[in-house]
């Protein structure tokens, strides 16, 4: 049986925000995906974790707003992932 490896993630968001004070969230995060089987399994049960951080356009002036620009993110995430036939 061949040794799992953790996977890297890599993501970029990018979301406009359609209620409240704030317009829009651009974002990155990094991280890590062990799954607990082999390459080529149809089930494949995971766990993922990481970090990132991201920028809104905030106004900490108006009451409700966000207090800064700068947000940092953590994430984890466990599933199982279905591969197609």
């Amino acid at each position: 049986m061949a040794a799992r490896l953790p996977s890297i993630l890599r993501e970029r968001d990018g979301e406009p925000i359609f209620r409240g004070i704030e317009n829009y969230y651009f974002g990155f995060n990094l991280g890590f995906r062990y799954n607990f089987v082999p390459r080529g399994s149809r089930f494949v049960p995971y766990i993922s974790g990481g970090v990132g951080g991201g920028w809104i356009d905030s106004h900490a002036n108006i009451p409700g707003g966000q207090g800064q620009d700068f947000t940092f993110n953590i994430l984890s995430a466990a599933g199982i992932f279905l591969h197609g036939e």
